[in-house]
């Protein structure tokens, strides 16, 4: 019976050990394996993100610089060259509200002067 009880109470130690090592190590596995999977969603979510919002800041910029370029040409055609050239330089910085300002202002001035003193005075 001592012999038994023993052996009985041998394999509950063995189990809980068992079962405590076993929980151990699959809760490390597990946390491990879910810090991996969070990381790659994390730099996979970014890279879309940054995608994204190159490609608005890109398409922003080209239709900025097309409305710059437009400005400059219509400028050359209705005045000259030299006004298109000076024209280019305060277009700068400007945001698309102030290149649609610029576009009536080529259209109102009745000189390439005219439409300086304009951009020149609006600019910040």
């Amino acid at each position: 019976e001592w012999r038994d009880s023993a052996i009985a109470q041998g394999m509950q130690q063995g189990v809980q050990q068992g079962m405590q090592q076993g929980m151990q190590q699959g809760m490390q596995e597990g946390m491990q394996q879910g810090m991996q999977q969070g990381v790659q969603q994390g730099m996979q979510q970014g890279m879309q993100q940054g995608m994204r919002q190159g490609m608005e800041q890109g398409m922003q910029q080209g239709v900025r610089q097309g409305q710059k370029d437009l400005l400059r040409r219509q400028a050359e055609r209705r005045f000259d060259a030299e006004t298109a050239r000076r024209l280019s330089g305060l277009l700068d910085g400007a945001d698309a509200d102030r290149l649609i300002e610029v576009g009536d202002w080529i259209v109102d001035c009745a000189s390439g002067d005219e439409l300086l003193d304009r951009v020149g005075q609006a600019s910040p």
